[in-house]
């Protein structure tokens, strides 16, 4: 008899058990969102080195690739090789961990948003990540 997709997966995934580690994933992003909607900053973190860099609505391509890339990575190493997974998923999700355990003791915020005029494309996908609806609007109107 021939197997479905589903029992390939189940069997795949009951002969791969650290592939559980993924599930850290839902964890942290439940955090990451009650810790982005509720905590407010109490602390505001600049230098002078902030107000010398200028500001380039075209990097917004790299932060909305970063998530797609960090999400493929763990899974082609998930796929291809259980130690460079592990080692990988290690480092990452400390990281990620560290930084979620540094908000909560230290509530902190960057005041580095500048008013970015509808220019471009890239310009209000920047105004769409900063949640400034009403700019964009103004842009399709």
């Amino acid at each position: 008899m021939k197997k479905g997709k589903t029992e390939i997966l189940k069997e795949w995934i009951a002969g791969h058990k650290y592939c559980y580690a993924m599930l850290y994933l839902v964890f942290y992003l439940v955090v990451f969102f009650v810790l982005d909607f509720t905590m407010e900053p109490k602390y505001i973190l600049h230098c002078a080195l902030d107000d010398r860099i200028p500001f380039c609505e075209y990097f917004i391509v790299f932060y909305f690739a970063w998530y797609p890339a960090f999400l493929l990575s763990l899974v082609w190493y998930m796929l291809r090789d259980k130690w460079d997974f592990q080692q990988l998923w290690f480092i990452m999700f400390i990281g990620i961990t560290f930084c979620l355990i540094c908000y909560v003791l230290f509530p902190n915020g960057l005041n580095l948003r500048e008013e970015v005029p509808n220019r471009n494309i890239f310009c209000v996908l920047v105004n769409l990540v900063r949640g400034s609806a009403s700019q964009t609007r103004s842009v399709f109107e």
